[in-house]
C-alpha cells in the first residue's frame, strides 16, 4: 500500500506543478524560463546519479542474498558448526562482511537520493533569492506580481519534493524486480532438458552417478555421489 500511496501523491504533485507552471508563464515568462532551467538542472542531476545509486542498490541486494544464504547455511549445518570451531568462525566472518557491505551500499544509495533532493531544493531557493532581490523590471514583472511569483514558487517546493521522493522506492522496486527476473531465468534453465512422462518398463540402474552443483549467487557447492 505504501508505494501506491506515494505514486498517487507524486501524480497529484505532478498535476499541481503543471498547472502552476502554466500560471507562471502568464505571470512572468522570464521567471518561468528560470524555473524551467532550475528543474532541468535537477533532472540532469537525477540522471547523473541514477546509475551510481542503482549500482549501489544492486550490490547491496547481492550481498543481502549472500547474507540470507549464509544464515540458511548456519541453520542447516548447525551441528557441523558446533563440532568445527574454524568453520563456525569462517561463516561468522563471512556473515559480518556481507552485512557490512550490504549496509554500506544501502547507505551510499540513500545518500545519493538525498543529495538529489537537496540540490533540487537549493536550485529553487536560489531562484527565490534572485526573484526577491533583483528589481522587478529585470525579470519582466511588476512589483505587485513579484509577491505572487514568490508565493507560487514557495508552493511549488513541497510539490517538487513529493515528486523527488518517489525516486528511491521506484528504483528499489526496479532492482528487486531484476532480482526476481534473474531467479526466474535461473529456474527456467534448470527445467531445460527435463522430459515429462518418461516411463520405464524395467528397473532403473545407476552406476557411479555424481552431482557437483555450485550456486552462482551464494558460491556454495553441493556434491552428491557416487550413487550405484
Amino acid at each position: 500500500g505504501g508505494i501506491w500511496t506515494k505514486l498517487v501523491t507524486a501524480f497529484q504533485a505532478m498535476l499541481v506543478v503543471s498547472f502552476c507552471l502554466v500560471y507562471l508563464v502568464w505571470l512572468s515568462p522570464v521567471v518561468f524560463a528560470l524555473t524551467a532551467v532550475a528543474i532541468a538542472v535537477g533532472i540532469w542531476v537525477y540522471f547523473l546519479q541514477e546509475k551510481f545509486a542503482k549500482s549501489h542498490l544492486v550490490e547491496a541486494r547481492r550481498h543481502e542474498v549472500r547474507l540470507f544464504g549464509g544464515v540458511g547455511d548456519m541453520l542447516d549445518g548447525f551441528k557441523e558448526l558446533k563440532l568445527s570451531q574454524p568453520m563456525a568462525e569462517g561463516l561468522i566472518r563471512e556473515l559480518d562482511w556481507n552485512n557490512d557491505q550490504a549496509r554500506r551500499h544501502f547507505v551510499r544509495a540513500e545518500f545519493l537520493f538525498y543529495a538529489t533532493s537537496i540540490i533540487s531544493k537549493a536550485m529553487l531557493f536560489l531562484l527565490l533569492g534572485v526573484i526577491a532581490f533583483v528589481p522587478a523590471e529585470y525579470i519582466g514583472t511588476r512589483p505587485a506580481q513579484t509577491f505572487q511569483t514568490l508565493a507560487l514558487l514557495l508552493y511549488l517546493v513541497p510539490q517538487l519534493e513529493q515528486m523527488v521522493n518517489i525516486v528511491s522506492p521506484m528504483m528499489q522496486a526496479e532492482v528487486a524486480k531484476q532480482r526476481l527476473d534473474s531467479l526466474d531465468t535461473a529456474l527456467a534453465r534448470e527445467d531445460v532438458g527435463r522430459i515429462e512422462g518418461v516411463g520405464f518398463g524395467e528397473g532403473l540402474r545407476l552406476k557411479g552417478v555424481e552431482l557437483d552443483y555450485t550456486d552462482p549467487e551464494l558460491g556454495t557447492t553441493f556434491t552428491l555421489g557416487p550413487i550405484d
